[in-house]
C-alpha cells in the first residue's frame, strides 16, 4: 500500500490545484479556453485518483473480497452522484437560475442518459 498512498495522494493534490485554477480564470464568461483547461485538469486528475484507488483496493482488499469490495464503490459513486444532481436541481431552483423548466427537465434527461452510457461502459 505504501507505493500506491504516494499516487492517491498526487492525485488529491492535483485535483485541489486544479479546482482553485478555477478561481484564476479570468472573464471565464469570455475566455472559455481557458476554463476548458482548468476542467481537463479537473477531469485528468479524476481519473488519475480513481486509477490508483483502484489498485490500492486491490492490493489491500483480499482477493475474496474484491467482488464485494467492487460493487460497493461503484454503488457509492452511484448515490453520490445522484445526490449531487438533486443538490444542483434545487440550488437551480432556488437561485431562479432557469425560468424554463424545459431546460431543467433536458438537463435531468442528458444526466440520465449520461450515467446509462457510463454503466454500458464500464459493464
Amino acid at each position: 500500500m505504501g507505493r500506491k498512498r504516494t499516487w492517491v495522494i498526487c492525485g488529491q493534490l492535483g485535483l485541489i490545484i486544479s479546482f482553485l485554477s478555477i478561481a484564476f480564470v479570468n472573464d471565464p464568461l469570455n475566455n472559455l479556453t481557458g476554463l476548458m483547461f482548468a476542467k481537463f485538469k479537473i477531469s485528468f486528475f479524476v481519473a488519475f485518483q480513481d486509477v490508483a484507488t483502484d489498485g490500492m483496493a486491490i492490493d489491500v482488499v483480499p482477493r475474496q473480497e474484491q467482488t464485494r469490495a467492487n460493487c460497493i464503490m461503484w454503488g457509492s459513486k452511484t448515490i453520490c452522484t445522484a445526490i449531487l444532481t438533486l443538490m444542483t436541481l434545487i440550488f437551480i431552483q432556488l437561485i431562479n437560475f432557469i425560468k424554463h423548466k424545459k431546460h431543467i427537465d433536458g438537463f435531468i434527461i442528458a444526466h440520465e442518459n449520461l450515467a446509462l452510457l457510463n454503466a454500458g461502459i464500464n459493464k
